[in-house]
């Protein structure tokens, strides 16, 4: 490769008017991407003013996109699917939400599971 040449703009980066800037922390994009816009949040982070941070505890957090867990529920920070949120205790899965124990039974931890 000469220095005379120009290259395909490298994953985790945009290259916009001759000039190479890697995305942000926590962010990728794909090979020949000339926008700041084409660099996208990894699954576990969430796009806010430019940069990933962190997806915060009771949410996922996918595609750049940060979703809170349904009612009853709750997920680990860096959670990146709905499947992360486990009914709180008291609570069972229901459907897609937790929906109370009836009366006379318990669930003692959270969990999907009883």
């Amino acid at each position: 490769r000469s220095a005379d040449t120009c290259v395909l703009c490298p994953a985790g980066s945009y290259c916009a008017a001759g000039v190479k800037t890697s995305c942000p922390s926590n962010a990728n994009s794909g090979t020949g991407s000339s926008a700041a816009s084409q660099c996208t949040c990894n699954d576990g982070y969430y796009t806010d003013a430019g940069s990933c941070p962190v997806c915060p505890i009771n949410h996922y957090c996918s595609g750049g996109s940060k979703t809170a867990c349904t009612a009853n529920s709750q997920s680990p920070e860096a959670s990146s699917a709905s499947s992360a949120c486990s009914c709180n205790a008291g609570y069972a899965p229901s459907g897609s939400t937790c929906a109370a124990c009836s009366a006379g039974s318990y669930k003692a931890s959270v969990g999907s599971a009883s």
